[in-house]
Parts: C-alpha cells; structure tokens; sequence
C-alpha cells in the first residue's frame, strides 16, 4: 500500500484518476531491507507489482477522497538490484502467485482497529529524498529508510463533503505534528505499539511542522476492496488471501 499520488494522477484534469499517471506499460517496483547484507536500514529493490484498489470516486465523481492505493506483487526479480534501481528492467522475473506469497515471509504491520488517541507519540517510517547531507536533492536515490517522530493532535478531522473535480477531497485525515520530508509520502505513520495509524499523504501548506495522514479506516476499507478483487479474480475465499503492509 502507497499513497495514490505517487502512482496517480489526482490533481489534474489530464490523465486524473489514471494509473501510472497515463504512461502505458508501466509496474511499480518494491524494495525490500534484507535479513542480512546490510545494516539492517538500506532497501534493495525486488519485486514487481501493480495497482489494485484505489479510491472508486475517481472513475465516477472525478475527486479523489482517498489517498492511498493498494499493490499487489506479481514476480519477483532473479537478482536484488541496488543503487538508484537502473537495471530493474533488464532483470529476469518470477511470476508469484497469490497462494504462494507467504513463501516470501514478507512482515506484516497491523493497521489499528478504531481511531487513535490525541497527543499519541507515533513515527513515521520513510525514505528522505530532500537532499540534506552529502548529496543535493534528486542526485541519488536514497535507499537507507529513517524515522521522524511527532504526536497526533487530532485523530480524525472531517471535511465538509464539498468535492471538486480533478482534486484530492479527502473526507476525513488524521493530523500529526511533524516535519514531513520529500519521500514520506506513503509510508506508514506507526504508535509506540508499532500499529500503523495511518498512511502519510501531504504537509501543511501554512505550517512546516504538521502533516495530514490517510486514517487507518480507509486503509481498512481499501484493504477490504483490494480482498474482495483478489478473490473475484482467483476465485479464493478471503480468508485464504493475506494482506500486508509493507
């Protein structure tokens, strides 16, 4: 699971709810940190994957309320690749069906039941792009994740339902005080049980110290959207079809 945003277009008339923002013949490609090799911090690219739930009001109603949008790995590469992932193209792939995933023993993250508390201590878990350091912004691909911690001071705001076309509307977010960094976007927002809150979607235009995350709720519901498409599909039970957050 990601946010939509880096894999749709939300915020335009053009291509605007279409994966991959319109480029045909596109896959997302996911990393993984590996039990050994490394310290235990930098992310090797993997597997293959494509979009299979995302929010409905982008087909029908032009907005997006949601975003976030749920992936399923399709193959895994015969090599890991590193670096800034050039040669993920070139790679030799196996195909990895649904049943055969736990194969993977990929962890899993729980999303919290209910809603989280105010003034919960929680972190975020990204990979920072902006720059900072030895290395200017875009130059390399930053592939060692980091944390930045803050606490929630509001666990669901509600808009007023007003959708505009063309434009992310979300419904209701949660809201944490943070610094958000360039390369967050889509990465889980986890309290001190290690609980996924919710999903990191967007800064504040006016505050540098606030962000707004995606509530665990709709990643409940996209996670039960993306069930019920697996299992039309495969004709598997749901509880035979295991999510993860990752």
């Amino acid at each position: 699971m990601t946010a939509a945003h880096v894999l749709i277009q939300i915020k335009d008339k053009k291509d605007f709810g279409k994966d991959y923002y319109g480029k045909e013949k596109r896959r997302v490609v996911i990393g993984i940190i590996p039990d050994d090799g490394n310290d235990g911090t930098q992310v090797v690219f993997r597997y293959f994957a494509k979009i299979i739930a995302k929010d409905k009001k982008m087909e029908g109603e032009k907005c997006c309320q949601i975003d976030a949008c749920v992936l399923q790995i399709t193959s895994r590469m015969k090599c890991d690749v590193d670096g800034n992932g050039d040669s993920c193209g070139e790679q030799e792939e196996h195909v990895i069906m649904t049943s055969n995933m736990e194969n993977e023993k990929l962890k899993e993250m729980k999303i919290l039941k209910g809603n989280c508390e105010i003034n919960q201590p929680v972190h975020f878990i990204g990979f920072n792009q902006g720059g900072e350091g030895l290395r200017a912004a875009g130059e390399v691909m930053n592939r060692n994740f980091d944390f930045a911690k803050g606490y929630v001071i509001a666990s669901k705001i509600e808009g007023n339902g007003a959708t505009t076309k063309y434009s992310l509307c979300p419904v209701a977010e949660t809201v944490v005080y943070s610094r958000f960094f360039v390369g967050h976007s889509g990465g889980p927002c986890i309290n001190i049980e290690g609980k996924v809150i919710g999903m990191v979607c967007r800064n504040d235009p006016f505050e540098k110290n606030r962000c707004y995350l995606v509530p665990c709720a709709d990643l409940r519901y996209l996670h039960a959207q993306a069930k019920s498409t697996l299992k039309n599909r495969r004709g598997l039970p749901k509880d035979k079809i295991k999510m993860k957050t990752i």
